[in-house]
Formats: structure tokens, sequence, C-alpha cells
């Protein structure tokens, strides 16, 4: 019962506006959404009563669990199954109970959407029916919420499980969406000869997002794994790029997405950084002085255009410089300006530890309650 993964959760105004609306719809003194959890009925959502949880037995609740079935007691005091009951004789008097059971996906019993009044009555047909559609409705937001869960977890293990050792640097990263889902991604691997890096986001937020954003973080590490390499052993970011287009443009334009990139790979032994940037154009080379300067390229996202080219730039991380590949929704955190990014690299300067400042910037979008999903690589090279 506890794998909705909800017990012990904070309140949701998803499932507070049922109660709320069946109390006032039934004009009914307390309307709760309560979880079974073992031997404890827990309250995700209670309108008129200040309690968190209580134990499943002995209370209404414990026969809607047993049997998983609609329960409704008009007149408790004269229910010799219910007329002990502490809700009944106590200071709560609850007379009317009306309990529908909420499943899961599985079908099994988690919980059970109540009505309790302190007066004794009967439900109309109309009353009833009422009843079923918000107890539905509870059991459709329970579903998603679980859902939704899962999917965030699914995502969360997709990104990257282990930093790299990179002698020399210091690497870090963070991606908050801004639901449970979302449409931003990094990823990095080493290489023969350093590190790969990448960051992506796909317009758009939400489950959609995250549908394609798993596609193209499957397609990117196909198409490194397919690219050629030059004479030196090197990748040629601008042939990943065009080898993730060619895989997912088709993608794409079905279902009018795009998404931009920005592909990176440093060279440890010099500081070199190839890079290619599918119209992402958020990077910043962080000075230990607040100086920064943007790399950037001219090329368009993917899936705008059925053929597109990509080309590959270089630069030199520095000794005690930091590079940041985030996502628009970090832009947009200080405000979306080109002032901003002046606001970015002061925040790398006051956090030169890579770990403490991807902290800070999920700090910051979750306290901002961020529009828009909120991505970052963080890499520093030492003195």
């Amino acid at each position: 019962m506890a794998g909705l993964e909800i017990v012990g959760t904070p309140p949701e105004e998803r499932f507070d506006r049922i109660t709320r609306m069946a109390r006032l719809m039934f004009r009914a003194p307390i309307a709760t959404i309560t979880i079974f959890d073992g031997d404890t009925a827990w309250f995700k959502s209670a309108d008129g009563f200040d309690g968190r949880q209580a134990p499943l037995s002995p209370v209404f609740c414990s026969t809607t669990a047993d049997t998983g079935e609609r329960l409704i007691v008009e007149n408790a005091a004269e229910d010799r199954r219910f007329r002990n009951l502490p809700g009944v004789t106590g200071k709560a008097h609850v007379r009317f109970y009306a309990g529908e059971p909420l499943v899961d996906t599985h079908g099994e019993v988690v919980g059970s959407f109540c009505i309790y009044d302190d007066r004794p009555r009967a439900f109309r047909p109309d009353e009833l029916e009422l009843f079923q559609e918000l107890a539905a409705w509870a059991q459709a937001e329970l579903i998603e919420r679980t859902d939704l869960a899962r999917a965030k977890e699914v995502q969360e293990a997709l990104l990257p499980g282990r930093t790299p050792h990179m002698p020399g640097y210091e690497l870090a990263a963070t991606c908050t969406p801004s639901f449970n889902v979302g449409g931003d991604y990094y990823d990095w691997a080493r290489t023969d000869y350093g590190t790969a890096l990448g960051v992506a986001d796909v317009m758009g937020k939400g489950s959609a997002a995250a549908i394609m954003g798993a596609t193209v973080r499957a397609a990117l590490r196909t198409a490194s794994e397919l690219t050629e390499r030059d004479r030196d052993g090197r990748y040629r970011l601008d042939k990943v790029m065009s080898g993730l287009a060619r895989i997912v443009t088709g993608d794409l334009l079905r279902t009018n997405i795009f998404v931009t990139v920005f592909l990176a790979h440093l060279d440890e032994s010099t500081g070199r950084v190839d890079f290619a940037d599918a119209g992402h154009g958020f990077c910043l080379v962080v000075a230990p002085d607040g100086g920064f300067r943007r790399i950037s390229g001219t090329d368009l996202p993917l899936g705008i255009e059925p053929r597109g080219s990509w080309s590959q730039g270089s630069f030199t991380l520095a000794p005690s410089e930091t590079m940041l590949i985030f996502s628009d929704g970090l832009f947009d955190l200080f405000g979306g300006a080109d002032d901003s990014l002046r606001h970015i690299a002061l925040l790398a300067t006051e956090h030169p530890d890579p770990n403490d400042l991807v902290d800070t910037i999920a700090g910051l979008a979750t306290a901002a309650t961020s529009v828009d999903d909120v991505t970052a690589i963080v890499v520093r090279r030492q003195p």
C-alpha cells in the first residue's frame, strides 16, 4: 500500500480542492482523502480535520480497507458495527459516514475518499452520484501523482550516476525540472583522451518533453558510438551532432518539437575544449575575478529543418577558470536579459566549488518555483 510513495508528503492543492469541494457540496463538517499505510490511516487531505494520521482500526476506514467496497453509514449511533467507535461516542460525535475505496492501477485498495457528518443523513441518488464522481477524481489524482513520481525516478536514473575522475579538474551537475519531470538533461562520458559533456533542452515541459528528452539521450549515445574519429583519434562533435540529427529529426518534425543541444569535449592534458552548439548558446567561461566570455555557435536547433549542418569550434579552459554549460531555465531565473549572464558569472565566482555552485543553483530553482527546467554542468580547472 505504501507503494503509492505519497505517505508523509506535504499537502497539495490538487487534493485539497477535492475535499474542500466535498465539504461545500454536501454541507458536511469533514471530508478526507485517506491513504492506508499498514496499520495507519494517513490523511493526504483532510478538510475540517487537523490530524495527519490515525490508527486504521478502530475507524470506519478499516471496513473499507478490509472489504474494498463502498460503505455508507446513515446513523452510526444505531449501527451495532460502529456505535462503540471512539469517533461515535467521543467529541467528534460522528453519525454519518460515506467511504469510497480508492484503488491503484493494479486494482489494490490503497485508500478511501470519506465524508463525515455529526448528524444522521441519507444520500439522495443525485448526491450518491456526485460522491462517486468526487471519489473517482481523487483516485485519478492519486494514480497520476504516482505515475509522475515513478517517471521522475526513471528520469533521474537516466542521468549519469557517477562523476568521472578528472585529474586537475572538478565536475558537478544538477537538473531540476519545473514539474515532476522535464525536458532538460545532461550527460557525460570518459573518452581515451578526456571527457565528453552534453546538455540538451527540449522545447516544452512535463511528460511530453521528458519522453523526447529520453529519446534524444539514447540517440546521442548511439550517434557518439557510430561517429568515426579523426586520424588523431579525436571525436568530431559536428559529425556527432549531424548523426544525432539524422536519428531524431523525423520524430521532432512529426511532433512539432525542437531541441537545443550543446556538446563539449575536454582534453584534460591541455584544457582544450571542442564544442558543437545546436541553437543552445548557454556556455560561459568564468575567470576567478568574475570576468567571463560566452561560448556559442550560430547553428540551428534540432528539429527546425529536415536537413541541417553543424560546425565545431574550440577554446581553452585556463587554470582557475570555470566552465558552465546550462539551460535557459537558469538564464530566466536571473531575468532572461543579457545582464543575466553577468549574474550567473558572479554566482560562479561566489561559489568556486562546483558542488557548492550546483547546489546553490538547484536551491534557487526550487525556491523560485521555476516555470522552466534548470540544468547546469560545471567544470573547474584547478590552479
